[in-house]
């Protein structure tokens, strides 16, 4: 995915709108698992996390901390999403 974004919120909708909602689920599993173990190897919401730094110019050590906002990011869609449901 070309990273072109400069927010969390950004990124995770352009997961949504270019149909990879499951990769917003396999994010948040990933998320878990660390928060769980606290670790975690190489995976899909590091890989993002990382590439999404890099489109910043943010230092390379930044992409822990993106993996959380990004994580938080993606609860936060699917909450918003719940509640436009909620609201139809």
């Amino acid at each position: 995915m070309k990273m072109k974004y400069t927010t969390v919120e950004e990124f995770v909708k352009s997961f949504a709108d270019g149909g990879h909602e499951q990769s917003l689920w396999e994010m948040i599993d990933e998320y878990k698992k660390w928060k769980y173990t606290g670790s975690i190897g190489e995976c899909l919401l590091r890989s993002n996390a990382r590439a999404f730094c890099s489109n910043l110019t943010l230092p390379a050590h930044y992409h822990v901390e993106y993996m959380e906002k990004i994580a938080i990011g993606i609860y936060e869609y699917f909450a918003m999403k719940y509640r436009e449901m909620k609201n139809d």
